[in-house]
C-alpha cells in the first residue's frame, strides 16, 4: 500500500490537465472513481477479504487522476 496521502499533497493542476482544464469534468471523474473504489472496499469487507486502506476513496481517486491513470477516456467506461 502507498503511504498515507493528504488531499493537500495532490497536484490539482495535473488533475485539471487530465480533464482538459474543465473543473466540472474533473469533479465528475473523481466522484465516479471514488464511488468505484468505495464499492470495491465494500465488496472486500463483505467477502471477508482483509485489506488495509491508507487513504479515503476521494484522495485515492485524485491521486489516480494526477498520476495519469485516469483521464477523459474514463467517461467512456462509466456511461
Amino acid at each position: 500500500m502507498k503511504a498515507q496521502t493528504s488531499v493537500e499533497k495532490v497536484d490539482i493542476d495535473k488533475c485539471l490537465d487530465a480533464f482538459g482544464g474543465n473543473r466540472f469534468y474533473l469533479i465528475l471523474g473523481a466522484a465516479a472513481r471514488a464511488r468505484e473504489l468505495a464499492n470495491q472496499r465494500i465488496f472486500h469487507d463483505r467477502n471477508g477479504i482483509k485489506m488495509k486502506y491508507e487513504n479515503k476513496p476521494v484522495v485515492e481517486a485524485l491521486c489516480d487522476i494526477a498520476s495519469g491513470k485516469i483521464g477523459k477516456e474514463y467517461f467512456n467506461k462509466i456511461k
